[in-house]
C-alpha cells in the first residue's frame, strides 16, 4: 500500500508548508526524532492555509470531526475537535482543535502524522487480545474492562515508525497497546494518576469544618446532595478487598462503605477532610471557571479514604470506580497522617477534570506519550564516560541491550503528557488553596507548595521555586526543573534488532538532567517535569525572575489570579490536542488568555512572558 496517494501527498505538502512558519513560533529541536507535524496557527494567512488543508483532509476522511461544542465563555464561538485516520483506522494521538467565531477560524492547534505505511488488516482478531496479554504477562489473567472493546489503531512508535495495534483497557486499570500482528505489548498506560444535612467535624489539622450530609436510618452519612453534583465519600476501613471492589468494575457500593455518624458531629478527620475538600473543589470549579463537578455533567463524585494506601493519593479514570465515573482515593503516611489536605484533594480532582474534558472531545483521555530527541554522544555514570555507540545495558545475566542511538548520539525521552497532567493538577491544587485559605506560611495557609501541610509527606514540589526541592537518584538529589532545558530525560535501550536496525526499544530508569552528561538511576515518573508548567502559572500570577533563563515576568498580581486560572483552564479543557507537548500546552494556555482578555491584555502578556521564561515559547 502506498504511504499516501499522490493527491494526499500533495495535500500533506500543503500542510507542511503551512506549518513551516508556525512551528518556528515554539522552540524546535533539529535533532528531534520523526514524529507529528506540529500545528499552531493564529494569523489570518496561516489560518486560511490550514482551513483549506483541514477541510480537504476531512473530505478524504483523513480527519474526522468527533466533537463540536459552543464556547462556554464567548458568545458566537464554537470549538471543533478532529482526529486523524489512516485508511479508516484512528491514528493514536493525531488530532486538531479548531476554534471558530461567526464562521471565521480563530485558532488551530494540533498534531498530524505523515508517512504512515501500514496495512490495516490485522493478523490477530480482537478476541485474541486477552490471551495475548496473558502470554505477555507470564500467564496473568486479564479481562477487558466492562463496556470496553479492543480498538484497532495506528500506533506511532518511539522509534518514529508506525504499527497496526489494538488499544485495550483491562481490569487491572491499565490500557495496553498490543501489536495486531505479533501480540507484543508496545505501550502501557496506567489509568490512574497518583498522588442533605449540615453537620460539623474536626479535620486532621484540628480545624472545624461544616459537612453536608444525608440523613439515614441510624444517623447521617457522608453523602452531600446539596451541590449540583452529589459528593459521596467512602471509607474502606483499611480493607484491601473493599478498595479493590470499589475500583474494579463492575463496582458495587454498599451502604456499609459510607461513614455513618449518629449526631452529625464528626470525629473522623480523614473522612471529614476528604468529604469537605471535595465539596469545596466542586464549589471552586463552578465559581471560578464555570465547571460542575468532575465531568461537567453533574455526575456523582466518588472518593474513598483507604488507610492501606501509604503516602499517596490517586485518581482512577473511567471506566473504573462507581458507575464508571472514576474514583479518588486518599491514603495516609506511615505515621498515620491522612493525605487529605485541600491541595492534594484539588490535585486529584483536577486529574479527573482534565481526563473528562479530553474524553468528551476525543472519546478517550489525554495521550500520555514520551517525546524523544537526540541527546549527547556520551554520558557519565559514577565518573565513567559511556559513549552511546559502544555501550550496552545489562538487564539480566548474559543479556545485553545496545543503547538506542541516532547519529552516534543517545536518544533521550521526556514525559510531556504525564508531566502536563501532573502540572495542571498542581496548578489547581494551589488555586484552590488561594480561593479558600488566607495567604501565608504555616498550616492552613495558601502557598505554592504541594502537600506542605502533611507532616512526613510534603512539601513534595514547589511551583514558586521548583529547584528548591529534589527527587532521589543513584547520582544524588536531582532538582525539579524550572525551565524546559532542565527537563528530566531518560535513556533507551534496544530490546530487539540491532544498533543499525532496531526493532524494539524500552525506556530505562536512567535519568539525565537537561542536556548534561551526568546520569542517575531514577524511575520514569511524570511528576519530574511537571514543575515547568506549574512554575509558569506562578510567574504569570506573582511575577518574578526565572532562575535559569534570567527572564523577568510582570505578573497580573494576586488580585487578578482568576484571569490566569481561567486562561489555563480554557487551554486545558477546550484547546489542547489529544497528545500535547509542553510547548503546545503553553500555546493553548496563551491562546486562552488572548481569547478571554485580548492579545495585548495584562493577562496575555503575563502568560506569554511566563511561558518564555520557562522556555516553552520564543
Amino acid at each position: 500500500m502506498p504511504m499516501l496517494t499522490a493527491r494526499l501527498r500533495a495535500l500533506f505538502c500543503l500542510l507542511v508548508l503551512a506549518s513551516a512558519a508556525l512551528v518556528a513560533q515554539v522552540p524546535t529541536d533539529p535533532a528531534r526524532l520523526p514524529g507529528p507535524v506540529g500545528v499552531y496557527a493564529t494569523t489570518p494567512n496561516d489560518l486560511r492555509a490550514w482551513d483549506r488543508a483541514i477541510d480537504q483532509m476531512v473530505r478524504f476522511n483523513q480527519l474526522v470531526v468527533t466533537d463540536v461544542r459552543p464556547d462556554p465563555d464567548i458568545d458566537g464561538r464554537t470549538h471543533e475537535t478532529l482526529v486523524q485516520y489512516h485508511d479508516g483506522v484512528r491514528v493514536y494521538g493525531g488530532s486538531i482543535t479548531r476554534q471558530i467565531a461567526q464562521g471565521v477560524t480563530v485558532s488551530v492547534l494540533g498534531n498530524l502524522y505523515d508517512g504512515i505505511a501500514v496495512e490495516v488488516t490485522p493478523s490477530l482478531t480482537a478476541d485474541r487480545i486477552e490471551p495475548a496479554l496473558a502470554q505477555a504477562s507470564g500467564g496473568a489473567r486479564l479481562s477487558l474492562a466492562p463496556a470496553t472493546n479492543p480498538r484497532l489503531i495506528v500506533f506511532p512508535t518511539l522509534m518514529g515508525g508506525y504499527r497496526l495495534a489494538y488499544q485495550a483497557t483491562m481490569d487491572d486499570a491499565k490500557t495496553y497497546i498490543v501489536d495486531a500482528s505479533s501480540g507484543d505489548v508496545l505501550w502501557t498506560v496506567d489509568e490512574f494518576m497518583t498522588q442533605a444535612q449540615v453537620g460539623t467535624g474536626t479535620g486532621a489539622l484540628g480545624d472545624t469544618k461544616k459537612l453536608s450530609t444525608t440523613s439515614v436510618t441510624g444517623g447521617f452519612r457522608t453523602e452531600d446532595q446539596h451541590r449540583p453534583a452529589s459528593v459521596r465519600t467512602l471509607d474502606t476501613r483499611g480493607v484491601g478487598d473493599t478498595w479493590t471492589r470499589l475500583r474494579v468494575p463492575p463496582v458495587t457500593v454498599l451502604d456499609s462503605d459510607f461513614v455513618i455518624d449518629a449526631d452529625n458531629t464528626w470525629s473522623n478527620p480523614p473522612v471529614v477532610d476528604t468529604h469537605v475538600h471535595v465539596g469545596w473543589m466542586e464549589d471552586y470549579f463552578f465559581k471560578q471557571v464555570g465547571w460542575t463537578g468532575v465531568d461537567n455533567t453533574r455526575g456523582a463524585i466518588a472518593s474513598a479514604f483507604h488507610s492501606g494506601l501509604v503516602s499517596n493519593a490517586q485518581f482512577l479514570f473511567p471506566p473504573f470506580g462507581p458507575e464508571g465515573r472514576g474514583l479518588m482515593t486518599f491514603g495516609q503516611t506511615p505515621a498515620g497522617v491522612p493525605v487529605t489536605t485541600l491541595d492534594v484533594v484539588g490535585h486529584e480532582m483536577m486529574h479527573g477534570v482534565t481526563d473528562a474534558a479530553f474524553r468528551q472531545r476525543f472519546g478517550t483521555g489525554m495521550v500520555q506519550f514520551l517525546i524523544g530527541v537526540a541527546g549527547p554522544p556520551s554520558v557519565t555514570q559514577a565518573g565513567v564516560t559511556l559513549p552511546c555507540d559502544t555501550t550496552d545495558f545489562l538487564p539480566a545475566p548474559n543479556v545485553r541491550w545496545p543503547m538506542f542511538c541516532t547519529g552516534g548520539r543517545y536518544v533521550i525521552y521526556a514525559h510531556h503528557g504525564g508531566a502536563l497532567h501532573e502540572g495542571f493538577s498542581d496548578v489547581f491544587g494551589h488555586a484552590a488553596e488561594f480561593f479558600f485559605q488566607p495567604t501565608g506560611t504555616g498550616t492552613l495557609r495558601a502557598d505554592y507548595k504541594a502537600g506542605e501541610d502533611i507532616p512526613g509527606f510534603g512539601p513534595i514540589r514547589a511551583s514558586d521555586a521548583p529547584r528548591s526541592l529534589a527527587f532521589s537518584s543513584s547520582a544524588g538529589p536531582i532538582p525539579y526543573p524550572d525551565h524546559f532545558t532542565n527537563r528530566i530525560s531518560h535513556l533507551a535501550a534496544i530490546t530487539a534488532g540491532t544498533r543499525t536496525n532496531p526493532q524494539g526499544i524500552t525506556i530505562l530508569p536512567l535519568a539525565l538532567t537537561g542536556r548534561g552528561d551526568e546520569v542517575g538511576t531514577a524511575g520514569v515518573a511524570p511528576h519530574y517535569n511537571s514543575t515547568i508548567i506549574s512554575h509558569a502559572y506562578y510567574l504569570a500570577v506573582e511575577g518574578g525572575r526565572n532562575s535559569t533563563s534570567g527572564i523577568t515576568v510582570q505578573g497580573v498580581g494576586a488580585a487578578n489570579r482568576a484571569q490566569i486560572e481561567r486562561a489555563f483552564f480554557r487551554g486545558i479543557t477546550l484547546l489542547l490536542p489529544q497528545g500535547p507537548s509542553m510547548q503546545q500546552a503553553a500555546q493553548a494556555i496563551l491562546q486562552g488568555a488572548v481569547d478571554l482578555y485580548g492579545a495585548n491584555s495584562a493577562a496575555a502578556t503575563a502568560v506569554r512572558q511566563a511561558m518564555q521564561a520557562v522556555g516553552l515559547v520564543n
